[in-house]
């Protein structure tokens, strides 16, 4: 293997894998040739160029005005140099802006089913108004179980059942044991 026509070979290579590692920092920048010579056993050679350019600079890469835009104003730019070997990346978009994006998302759907008629319409079919609900008394809906309706009612869970009179004036609560009093 020769590089850009040297007389002295960069590398002779003779086993397989036939594997060359060329560090272009060492080049110059700009064009070059690799000339590859292969010779065969029975005497015969071939002979490969194969052109290509060398760009050791390090990649700039500007943020804050792209090529052909129009701007206006104060512009912030910021410039950024990579390292030949590390590819230069620009910045990723702000975690914030992805929870902003997330609450008005959700904002605009709760929006929507809240003040649109068709939510109106919707709740009218599932909970009738207060009105209709007190006037109909202990009816159970249509399409409700009566036994688990009546379980579900708030005021039967709430009351305690009814207690005699004499149960009422002679024991309010119960007395913890340490105070019982004997009889």
């Amino acid at each position: 293997m020769y590089l850009d026509g040297a007389q002295e070979p960069l590398a002779v290579l003779k086993e397989p894998p036939y594997r060359l590692r060329l560090d272009t920092k060492r080049l110059p920048d700009g064009e070059h040739t690799l000339r590859v010579v292969t010779h065969f056993r029975g005497g015969g050679q071939e002979i490969r160029e194969i052109p290509f350019t060398v760009n050791n600079y390090p990649d700039v890469l500007v943020l804050g005005v792209d090529e052909g835009s129009e701007v206006a104003g104060e512009v912030e730019l910021r410039l950024s140099v990579g390292e030949p070997e590390l590819p230069v990346e620009p910045q990723r978009f702000n975690p914030l802006w992805y929870a902003v994006a997330l609450l008005v998302v959700l904002g605009g759907v709760w929006g929507y089913f809240a003040l649109s008629p068709a939510a109106e319409k919707i709740v009218e079919q599932v909970a009738p108004p207060a009105q209709e609900t007190q006037a109909q008394g202990a009816a159970v809906p249509a399409g409700v179980d009566p036994a688990s309706w009546r379980r579900a009612k708030p005021s039967t869970r709430r009351t305690a059942p009814p207690a005699t009179s004499k149960t009422a004036r002679a024991c309010p609560r119960p007395s913890p044991p340490w105070r019982a009093t004997p009889t």
